[in-house]
């Protein structure tokens, strides 16, 4: 669904990795894609960041010791993602331009 959703807003693209849903060998909060995709890549994760909706994919990036930032505009709700500590949470995708350099 992932990359039909991609292909139909012209934005596949952009995208050299696309994990989800249907990679059921690890699932979230098990950081075990966030590592992989960060080897061959060849990224520190120091310059990493899980950008997610939900707190499990707060918790996830936690465990795969990244930078992470909780949106408030999709499932989840802001008062579940402060027991989970993420380093910042946002309210609008243009506040992420803030975050990211």
């Amino acid at each position: 669904m992932t990359l039909s959703t991609l292909d139909a807003l012209g934005i596949d693209k952009y995208f050299d990795a696309i994990v989800g849903g249907d990679n059921e060998d690890y699932l979230k909060p098990d950081p075990h894609y966030i590592n992989k995709c960060l080897k061959d890549f060849g990224i520190e994760p120091e310059r990493a960041i899980m950008v997610g909706d939900m707190y499990i994919d707060i918790q996830t990036g936690k465990n795969a010791k990244i930078t992470t930032c909780a949106v408030t505009y999709g499932i989840g709700k802001r008062e579940d993602f402060i027991k989970y500590n993420p380093d910042y949470i946002i309210n609008d995708m243009i506040e992420l331009k803030k975050i990211i350099k």
